[in-house]
């Protein structure tokens, strides 16, 4: 499973890769561990956009694309602490901890 998540936005509206790695490349409890979250979620049938209605121009927003053999899938959220976006902000805390 190949992961890249960038946050996008801000004042500058900038964009920042701030994780890429592949599960093969890391230790094999952090790569199942990885993994069960994506699936948990039911990554690759979420919309490619998920919000909580929360609207601000200057409000960081985060890019998940993951790719697992023949599917790819890339969902963008709004950085914001929703019952939408719960899920996909713990996604992105933990692809950030395994990534290191």
């Amino acid at each position: 499973m190949e992961i890249v998540v960038k946050r996008i936005g801000g004042y500058a509206g900038l964009s920042q890769e701030i994780a890429a790695f592949s599960t093969t490349r890391l230790d094999a409890a952090v790569a199942q561990q990885v993994e069960q979250l994506v699936n948990n979620i039911r990554f690759f049938d979420l919309p490619a956009f998920v919000s909580g209605g929360v609207v601000g121009a200057d409000l960081f927003q985060y890019e998940i694309t993951i790719t697992e053999g023949e599917r790819q899938h890339t969902v963008t959220f709004v950085d914001e602490e929703t019952p939408e976006t719960r899920p996909l902000r713990r996604l992105v805390e933990a692809f950030i901890r395994a990534g290191r």
